[in-house]
C-alpha cells in the first residue's frame, strides 16, 4: 500500500508530493476521481488536473465520470489513482452509493499508487467528520449536502482521522485550535496537515513528507512533526 495524502495545497504547494507520485508512478497510467465537485464539472477537473502534473511528467491520465465506472475491472487497468479535493461529504457519498467503495478498499493492499488532496485525502482517515462545518466556520470545513450517515473512512491510517488546510489563515488560528480541541474531546485522534505537507503511507509506516510543521494531537498527546518523522 503506497498513498500519498495531502494537505490541500494545489501548485507550489504541492510540488515534493506531485514529484514524489511521478516518480512512484515511473509513467504509469492514472485515474483521476473527481467526485467531489459539487458543480460536477469533470471535464475542467480533468484539464485543470493534466495541467497541474505536466511538468512532472505525468500525462497518461483517465477519468471516471461516474462513480459506478469505479470497478475492479477498471482499477486492474490503471498504476495509480488521484482523488481530488472538494465537498468530503458527496465524495464519500458518491463512492458509498455504489460498488466503488469496496473496489477501492480492495486495492489498497495493492501495488497501485494513490495520491488525494483535501477531501481526497480525508476520506482514507478514520472518519471525515473532521471535515463538517459548525458554528466555528472554519475555511476548511464542508456542508454536509448530501446527508451522509456514515461517515467512516477506509481507515488506513492506524485509526486517526485528518484535519487538512491546517492553520491556512491567520485569522482564524483561535477557531481553528478551538475546533481541533472539540474533535478530540468527541474522541478523535488528528493529524493535522497544513496545505504544504502530505503523510506517505506504506504498508503500517506514515511519514511526514513537506517543509512546515505538521501536528499529530489525541487527547492525552500533541507532537510536532517535521519532514521525515514518523508518527
Amino acid at each position: 500500500m503506497r498513498l500519498i495524502l495531502s494537505g490541500g495545497g494545489i501548485g507550489e504547494k504541492s510540488y515534493l508530493s506531485y514529484s514524489l507520485f511521478a516518480k512512484l508512478l515511473n509513467g504509469g497510467k492514472v485515474l483521476l476521481v473527481p467526485f467531489a465537485n459539487e458543480e460536477k464539472k469533470y471535464d475542467n477537473d480533468l484539464k485543470w488536473f493534466a495541467n497541474e502534473v505536466n511538468s512532472f511528467g505525468i500525462k497518461n491520465i483517465c477519468m471516471a465520470t461516474s462513480p459506478n465506472e469505479i470497478t475492479e475491472e477498471l482499477l486492474k487497468t490503471v498504476d495509480g489513482i488521484y482523488f481530488e479535493g472538494g465537498n468530503t461529504f458527496l465524495l464519500l457519498y458518491l463512492l458509498k452509493s455504489c460498488g466503488a467503495f469496496s473496489a477501492i478498499k480492495k486495492i489498497l493492499n495493492s501495488d497501485k499508487i494513490i495520491m488525494g488532496g483535501s477531501a481526497g485525502a480525508l476520506i482514507f482517515g478514520k472518519s471525515i467528520e473532521t471535515a463538517l462545518k459548525d458554528d466555528l466556520n472554519i475555511i476548511a470545513s464542508d456542508e454536509n449536502i448530501v446527508g451522509l450517515k456514515d461517515m467512516k473512512g477506509f481507515n488506513v491510517l492506524n485509526n486517526f482521522s485528518l484535519f487538512v488546510h491546517y492553520r491556512v489563515k491567520e485569522r482564524q488560528y483561535q477557531v481553528t485550535e478551538e475546533k481541533v480541541q472539540r474533535l478530540v474531546n468527541d474522541g478523535h485522534n488528528l493529524i493535522c496537515l497544513p496545505e504544504e505537507d502530505s503523510i506517505i503511507v506504506e504498508n503500517n509506516s506514515i511519514t511526514l513528507l513537506g517543509n512546515v510543521p505538521a501536528e499529530i494531537v489525541c487527547k492525552n498527546m500533541r507532537r510536532t512533526i517535521i519532514n521525515g518523522d514518523t508518527l
